[in-house]
């Protein structure tokens, strides 16, 4: 960011310790901010043109907490409010200037959100209704979301056509949708096949 290096890490063997940012300077690497002071079990560091935003979940609170820089020196976690919510997997990306979150719930249930009017807003409807994970790519106009589901052993991938778009609707449901703003699954390569359950 601005020809600088920074780290971000969680030191799992001292529980305080979580979302530890650190700078590169002449004689190696110097901590700057920890962002949240407890373990963190999912975290991301994204750099936008004007800002850096170091990303933690907190899995015993259940909350997650950015810490926003312009400068690299000078912190704060008060731009971005709390998404708070328990969950099997987040992920956290911006593009543009806007923050959004990959969710799977504690239900298995895949959504989205974006940030908007100082709140974490739901986009579209559900995603995917048996997810054990998932991670995302905001593409020019599309969100490409990548979901596991260990009941049926397989991944997929769906999109959501919204991005730069007034209308942040969606008319699918979540399971199949249409080409017309519907979670539309993308089929794999040919050669792909489903991984199948070991056996015992």
């Amino acid at each position: 960011y601005k020809n600088e290096l920074y780290v971000m890490l969680s030191d799992f063997q001292n529980k305080n310790e979580g979302g530890i940012i650190y700078k590169q300077t002449n004689n190696g690497f110097k901590k700057v901010y920890n962002v949240n002071s407890s373990a963190n079990h999912f975290q991301k560091f994204v750099v936008s043109e004007d800002n850096i935003y170091a990303f933690t979940y907190n899995t015993s609170s259940n909350k997650t907490n950015i810490a926003v820089s312009a400068d690299g020196k000078s912190w704060s976690t008060d731009k971005v409010a709390t998404f708070e919510e328990k969950v099997n997997s987040i992920s956290f990306d911006i593009k543009d200037g806007d923050l959004y979150l990959g969710v799977v719930d504690s239900n298995g249930v895949a959504k989205m959100y974006s940030y908007k009017d100082s709140s974490w807003n739901k986009v579209g409807s559900n995603i995917y209704s048996n997810a054990s994970s998932m991670s995302f790519i905001l593409g020019i106009d599309k969100i490409y979301a990548y979901l596991g589901d260990s009941v049926k052993y397989k991944t997929l991938v769906k999109y959501n056509e919204y991005l730069n778009k007034d209308d942040n609707t969606n008319t699918g449901n979540g399971e199949g949708g249409s080409l017309e703003g519907g979670n539309t699954t993308v089929e794999p390569p040919k050669d792909d096949t489903t991984v199948e359950k070991p056996k015992a």
